[in-house]
């Protein structure tokens, strides 16, 4: 049996956002973050949990495979630096959106907080941008 091409994307894109969500579920249980404005620990599992979720992750991986090798679906070479730009882009909208002017719309706003707040957040978007230019660039 074969998947039309609009089914093989499908099942292709799919199964290709679970793996990359077992990668993040990875590091969630392996590695502790920190920012300045977040902090997240890796998760407290017990060693009964952390074994059963690498048990089941092996499965997955596998059940993954069997499909791919079942309909023939193509594995992806993913450019890292694409992923960083467009993350990046995200990013620089988002700050867009923490302007004071934006921000009135959440309620009324101090009149000063548009002198205390968007200069920082006009620096941060030029840094973005600074970062994300840095990061199109061919080596």
């Amino acid at each position: 049996m074969n998947l039309n091409p609009g089914q093989e994307r499908a099942v292709t894109i799919r199964l290709r956002l679970l793996e990359e969500r077992l990668a993040i579920i990875r590091r969630l249980m392996d590695q502790d973050e920190h920012g300045r404005l977040y902090r997240r620990d890796r998760a407290p599992l017990s060693a009964e949990q952390r074994a059963r979720m690498e048990a089941l992750m092996v499965e997955i991986r596998a059940e993954i495979a069997h499909v791919a090798d079942t309909f023939g679906l193509a594995s992806e070479e993913q450019d890292a630096a694409r992923r960083i730009i467009g993350l990046l882009g995200i990013t620089w909208e988002g700050l867009g959106d923490v302007r004071a002017g934006r921000l009135r719309a959440l309620g009324d706003i101090d009149p000063e907080l548009q002198m205390l707040l968007n200069p920082s957040v006009e620096r941060l978007m030029q840094l973005v941008l600074a970062l994300q230019e840095t990061a199109t660039r061919a080596g």
